[in-house]
């Protein structure tokens, strides 16, 4: 199976790469350092050519010299240091990109999948990794599960309507034959009491309540 039909499999769908196509030529795209085509044959005609390329600006051409190279047909971006390129990726390429990666990563978050992206690739942000990772459905299935019920509180409208009873294990410091204390406490007056256990079998604990 080719990478490509990889990165279109299950957990993303069909419906996720047309989004992400749709988000392309959407007036919310923008990612001005993934260099347009226009730019990548201007730099390959800097590299390439040992003379003075007119309507070229200054810093497109220091670019071109310093900053990218090709490898194979592919540019590439210096990094930080001098020895570090990175491949330029196109708007095309980073779906599936996005998508091996994560699945190669066993659904890592964000952060984990943009990291392992940008060591070798250059032009692909976090805020389109999240938005790509927001249509994987295994990962969706996760944080559905993570969600926790809302928290309803007790209400209590009479004395010991609802009691709670709580053992204390007191063994490393026993008041004579007594080891264990038992609490309770009523919900709607917060009447505490305390009582003396020897042992906590549930008889002794009835005897108390």
């Amino acid at each position: 199976m080719s990478q490509a039909a990889i990165a279109r499999s299950l957990p993303f769908s069909e419906q996720a790469q047309l989004s992400w196509h749709e988000y392309l030529g959407s007036p919310l795209y923008k990612n001005s350092s993934r260099p347009t085509l226009e730019k990548i044959l201007l730099v390959n005609s800097v590299k390439n050519s040992n003379e003075d390329i007119p309507d070229v600006n200054k810093q497109l051409k220091y670019d071109g010299k310093v900053k990218y190279d090709f490898l194979d047909g592919r540019l590439r971006y210096r990094g930080r240091t001098q020895e570090e390129f990175r491949f330029v990726v196109s708007d095309y390429e980073v779906f599936d990109l996005v998508v091996k990666t994560h699945l190669n990563l066993a659904h890592a978050g964000r952060q984990k999948t943009f990291d392992e992206l940008d060591r070798s690739y250059y032009g692909i942000t976090r805020n389109e990794v999240d938005i790509l990772l927001k249509h994987c459905s295994t990962c969706a299935v996760k944080r559905s599960q993570t969600r926790k019920a809302p928290i309803k509180p007790i209400v209590i409208n009479k004395l010991f309507g609802r009691v709670q009873v709580d053992l204390i294990d007191m063994s490393s410091n026993a008041d004579g034959i007594n080891k264990w204390i038992c609490h309770m406490r009523d919900h709607f007056s917060k009447f505490s009491q305390a009582y003396p256990l020897e042992r906590k079998p549930s008889e002794n604990v009835a005897r108390v309540v």
